[in-house]
């Protein structure tokens, strides 16, 4: 499987994002979904707690996504933001 999430997901208050460790690819990155993405492409409302539960309803659409970025040769964190969707 190219792509594999872990168990660290949280929203961050800083980057305003819903964070989560992966392994994409056979490597190690942190991924950044902003919570912009998630209320415009996946109906999430404000709240962290929504924002979690939206991307876990909606990881594999995310994790396609977050593939075509590892692939178009980013290096390090993943940052998905609306304008990649």
């Amino acid at each position: 499987m190219p792509i594999q999430f872990l168990t660290d997901l949280r929203f961050d208050k800083e980057s305003m994002s819903v964070v989560v460790s992966a392994n994409v690819n056979d490597s190690r990155k942190t991924i950044f979904i902003s919570q912009e993405t998630l209320q415009d492409h996946f109906r999430a409302t404000n709240s962290p707690k929504d924002l979690i539960a939206t991307f876990e309803r909606n990881k594999a659409a995310i994790g396609r996504k977050i593939l075509q970025i590892a692939n178009s040769g980013v290096e390090g964190e993943i940052v998905v933001t609306t304008n990649l969707f």
